[in-house]
């Protein structure tokens, strides 16, 4: 099974599949690139990629084209799920979400790949 047959069995695995709302994974850094291009190079399965930096906000993260997007863009964007890459930044982010009013769930990749 390749990285991303596993990520989608993981994420319904989890309980996520089908519930509706918009995938973004958090940050535009290393981290996030190699996230998404090892397990969704086609944008098949995260709708974007949100980061706090101007400099990234607005391009695409390099191999897999996802856009990046600011974080108050994720109403607009109709974002549920915030995937974060590396769980030491969950508690940081879900209170970041909940300052905004957002009420997207966050989940970390270990979650997702059952490493959890």
């Amino acid at each position: 099974m390749g990285c991303g047959a596993g990520f989608a069995a993981g994420w319904g695995e989890a309980g996520r599949a089908g519930e509706g709302g918009e995938r973004c994974a958090l940050g535009a850094a290393n981290r996030g690139v190699m996230f998404c291009n090892l397990l969704d190079r086609k944008g098949a399965l995260i709708d974007c990629v949100v980061d706090i930096l101007p400099a990234k906000q607005g391009g695409f993260l390099p191999g897999s084209g996802h856009p990046i997007i600011v974080p108050e863009e994720l109403e607009a964007h109709g974002i549920s799920w915030v995937i974060a890459a590396n769980r030491n930044y969950e508690q940081e982010i879900k209170a970041r979400l909940q300052d905004m009013g957002s009420r997207a769930a966050v989940l970390t990749a270990e979650e997702i790949l059952g490493l959890d």
